[in-house]
């Protein structure tokens, strides 16, 4: 009656640390991720009952959802790094057959760092000549970066504020990307570790002030089934470019 047992893991949804790790080791799952874990019973009529526990024995099976008695999902948010076991017993006519996986929870660490490139201060159209009323585009930029991940297909929410001195200009600004898909606000099919965001208000007045501040709300990277979630979403950066003095024409009399 005794048959083999063997886990088959797969990576649901997990909060990414790194330290040498592959992100679809479900043996090595990160703190508030999520993941699916499976066993093949010899009879899935048998009792079939799971545990998850942690090195001092404190029972945390409360993390465990049963889809059925061959599948669960772990959820790891709010444990602590650590060693951890995970058991699933099967029971037939009082005869147990005992299996169990050995579980190392570690951090977080997968971050994303949003840094200002802009030149604040003046308007960059200050000392040159105009007359009252000139336009200009005005251009602010930022970097975004993914920090202790390289691989998958990086994504990421951006929330852009912008506030233009007076009511007069009501133009939304232009956002463009150096890579990927902008939808909304969700950027999309990023390549590579970095993104410069430029944020272009069209035909401003040059005597107005604008301040502009962006962050990054969400970010994920995903790699197969596997789907990581940024710890850290860096800070809301910018800042204020000043509008020049709203000098009249030189007028004769």
């Amino acid at each position: 009656m005794m048959k083999k047992l063997t886990f088959i893991l797969f990576l649901f949804t997990l909060a990414l640390g790194v330290n040498a790790q592959s992100l679809t080791d479900g043996s090595k799952p990160m703190i508030g991720g999520k993941y699916n874990y499976s066993i093949t019973m010899e009879n899935a009529a048998n009792a079939g009952v799971w545990t998850l526990k942690k090195a001092d024995n404190t029972d945390v099976s409360s993390n465990i959802t049963v889809t059925d008695k061959q599948n669960i999902v772990i959820d790891y948010t709010g444990l602590t790094d650590g060693d951890y076991t995970l058991r699933f017993v099967e029971t037939a006519g009082g005869c147990a057959s005992v299996r169990e996986l050995p579980i190392t929870l570690a951090s977080n660490t997968f971050n994303v760092i949003v840094a200002n490139t802009t030149t604040l201060g003046c308007n960059p159209e200050s000392g040159n000549v105009h007359v009252q009323g000139d336009t200009q585009d005005l251009i602010f930029t930022y970097d975004i970066t993914r920090e202790n991940v390289t691989t998958g297909t990086w994504a990421f929410d951006l929330l852009n504020e912008p506030t233009v001195e007076g009511a007069a200009y009501t133009t939304a600004p232009e956002i463009t990307l150096s890579t990927g898909t902008l939808t909304g606000t969700s950027v999309t099919a990023v390549a590579g570790d970095k993104v410069t965001v430029t944020v272009t208000y069209k035909a401003l007045p040059i005597d107005l002030d604008v301040t502009n501040m962006l962050s990054v709300t969400a970010s994920t990277v995903t790699e197969g089934t596997t789907v990581v979630t940024a710890n850290d979403l860096g800070s809301k950066v910018g800042g204020t470019i000043k509008g020049l003095p709203n000098t009249s024409d030189i007028t004769f009399k």
